[in-house]
């Protein structure tokens, strides 16, 4: 699914259109080469934003070995599923708001452009080209 700037209500329907609401959703900024799982959804100054925080995640390697550490938070490493996601995003205030999505503790923040399924996760992507 594709176009760009999705808001709330836009985004809701396009993943209760999907075809397993199991799915873990997660964000590519890469048109989905990489991926990140979503750690916080935020509705600040006006902006709905998901984004996985680089920070949170940074603090919780182990700096011997560079993993993840055994006692990590689980929303570090699971994310949210497409009815957890749902269920935070009918929370929202002003649902015309435009969602945002952002991999880098939001200094740097983009539309989604494209969501899809991969494998066991759906993606919601910014696709630069």
């Amino acid at each position: 699914m594709t176009g760009w700037a999705k808001t709330v209500p836009q985004l809701i329907v396009e993943l209760q259109s999907l075809d397993n609401p199991k799915l873990e959703v997660r964000l590519s900024v890469d048109g989905g080469q990489t991926s990140r799982p979503i750690t916080f959804v935020e509705n600040n100054m006006g902006r709905c934003l998901l984004r996985f925080s680089l920070y949170s995640w940074q603090e919780h390697i182990s700096p011997e070995t560079g993993l993840l550490q055994t006692d990590c938070p689980k929303y570090l490493v699971c994310g949210k599923k497409i009815p957890q996601l749902i269920q935070e995003l009918n929370t929202f205030e002003n649902m015309d708001r435009v969602v945002e999505i952002s991999v880098d503790d939001k200094d740097n923040v983009y539309p989604i452009s494209r969501i899809e399924q991969s494998g066991d996760c759906c993606l919601l992507m910014f696709c630069p080209d």
